[in-house]
């Protein structure tokens, strides 16, 4: 039986199976486009809402290069949006995560959030986006998309992380 005695309980035994189907499901949703929210999974408020969205991001001040920011994740499947400005240098953007063993991807997105310009999707905790050389954004404005994509079912939210983008001209 997957259902408990009480009605809407799910036996412990199969909380991670579903946490695995809920994670093989969204691997593939909303990294793509940065205006798709998750595949209709709506990412928990954290203390630094709004932040899940391009708009959101627009309201508040942007990364600024070379000045850590902080952040939290308050559930599994969140997310966070940050606006930054480049001047048409090589860019590195770094995400330390060392609170537990766990993965938080990064996706960065064009101007308008539609075009997904590089991501940094490892299964450790700190991720990186190198963009050197040919491969360097030109002048303009970006979106970086910061995911938690899995951790442990004993989790201690808030999680905390910390984002820096360095430009080189």
């Amino acid at each position: 039986m997957l259902f408990s005695e009480n009605p809407g309980v799910i036996r412990s035994k199969f909380a991670p199976l579903l946490l695995l189907l809920a994670t093989v499901l969204l691997a593939s949703c909303g990294e793509q486009d940065l205006t798709a929210l998750s595949c209709g999974v709506v990412p928990l408020a954290d203390a630094h809402e709004p932040d899940d969205s391009r708009t959101a991001a627009m309201l508040r001040p942007p990364l600024t290069d070379g000045i850590p920011a902080n952040g939290t994740a308050d559930s599994y499947f969140h997310r966070d949006v940050f606006e930054l400005t480049t001047t048409g240098g090589d860019v590195t953007i770094d995400l330390t995560f060392n609170q537990i063993d766990g993965d938080l991807d990064m996706f960065l997105f064009d101007e308008t959030g539609a075009a997904l310009i590089a991501s940094a999707e490892t299964d450790t905790d700190n991720e990186q986006i190198a963009l050197t050389g040919m491969d360097a954004p030109d002048a303009g404005t970006y979106y970086l998309l910061i995911r938690l994509f899995g951790c442990p079912m004993t989790a201690p939210f808030p999680l905390y992380y910390q984002v820096e983008f360095v430009e080189t001209p």
